[in-house]
């Protein structure tokens, strides 16, 4: 699935192994959602290497074939180096600093650095499947938090009361902040919630709100929503 553009650039760059260590890569390729790793992409394995403070985290979250362990997390890197023992590479170019790939190029046989990137352009079936469902679980909360806002909350508690129906809904991981503004704010185009108490007859500017699912960002279908507060608590 999501594997298979990578597999292809393998192909195409004639290489044996596409190193991916950075995010929002890492859980692209693996659903690994911590900060530090590396994952190997090779025909028919995918194997990551972690420091052990990602032990329970991978098994957790991850499908490997293969699984590394190590102690000392500044030693992954090397780790990864003598696993791969000279064979030619490719790493993420998107992900990719000058000075990464100066040291890249000195631990590794480097063939190329490829915009990973764009493999996330082109969406899977399976991928279109879960995007779909995402969506409509999206607008299902949104329709579940507006009758719930109300004259007397601030901007803040309206963001709660969203952010408590998609805990409900087991939605774990938030893309951003989500925006609410109401009464005079309601005109701001990314207004950060505020303290702010709603008034009767004050607009609440709701916008379409994303997450991440299986590491694809997914948002409301329905524009954005200005809510008229007309009771009271």
């Amino acid at each position: 699935m999501i594997i298979n553009h990578f597999k292809e650039a393998l192909k195409l760059q004639q290489v044996q192994y596409f190193i991916i260590n950075a995010q929002p890569m890492l859980r692209y390729v693996s659903q690994f959602s911590g900060t530090e790793g590396v994952v190997l992409i090779s025909e028919t394995k995918l194997i990551g290497f972690f420091d052990t403070r990602y032990a329970l985290q991978t098994k957790k979250e991850c499908q490997f074939d293969e699984l590394y362990l190590f102690e000392d997390k500044t030693k992954v890197l090397s780790e990864v180096a003598k696993f791969v023992n000279g064979q030619a590479v490719c790493f993420d170019a998107s992900t990719t600093t000058v000075l990464q790939s100066q040291l890249y190029n000195t631990m590794f046989n480097v063939k190329a650095y490829v915009d990973a990137s764009d493999f996330r352009m082109v969406k899977q079936p399976a991928e279109i499947k879960v995007l779909k469902e995402g969506i409509a679980l999206a607008d299902q909360i949104l329709a579940e938090t507006r009758p719930l806002i109300k004259p007397g909350l601030s901007e803040n508690q309206v963001v709660g009361l969203l952010y408590q129906n998609m805990i409900n809904h087991n939605i774990k991981h938030f893309s951003f902040n989500t925006i609410v503004a109401s009464g005079i704010r309601s005109a701001f185009p990314h207004g950060v919630a505020s303290e702010k108490i709603n008034r009767c007859n004050h607009k609440v500017h709701l916008p379409p709100f994303y997450f991440k699912v299986l590491g694809l960002f997914v948002k409301t279908s329905a524009p954005s929503s200005l809510i008229k507060t007309t009771s009271s608590i």
